[in-house]
């Protein structure tokens, strides 16, 4: 993810959002329409992961420098230096909690200090 679209999801959708519709796009992988598995996913973002118990294993898990925000993106990136990511979109969840994004300034201080944690390790990407 870029700082960039990461600030214009946070803010929902808005008329600052519209220019950069095409970004925002490609960070939802919107063009992957197809019922087929998809590999060589760049992240995984959500609460609904499948991985083989040995590649976790391997990879600890994760990481506790994480609450709440980025851990995904974390694991996604450690996955990537001994694996691919898989996207699978047959596969469906429903998810009826959320929405943690709202809930005021706790979350947003906690959103903060992980996206810091997160570009400071795997590097800052602003567009």
């Amino acid at each position: 993810p870029s700082v960039l679209v990461l600030a214009l999801r946070a803010m929902g959708q808005n008329c600052l959002a519209k220019p950069f519709q095409s970004q925002l796009d490609q960070y939802e992988m919107r063009e992957l329409v197809s019922d087929g598995v998809e590999g060589n996913i760049p992240l995984a973002s959500g609460c609904f992961m499948f991985f083989r118990t040995k590649l976790l294993r391997v990879l600890d898990g994760f990481s506790p420098d994480y609450f709440l925000y980025f851990e995904d993106y974390d694991l996604s990136m450690r996955v990537h230096e001994l694996s691919d990511i898989v996207y699978v979109p047959m596969v469906r969840i429903t998810h009826f909690g959320g929405h943690a994004a709202g809930k005021g300034l706790r979350h947003i201080w906690m959103f903060s200090v992980s996206a810091y944690r997160f570009f400071s390790r795997w590097g800052w990407r602003w567009w």
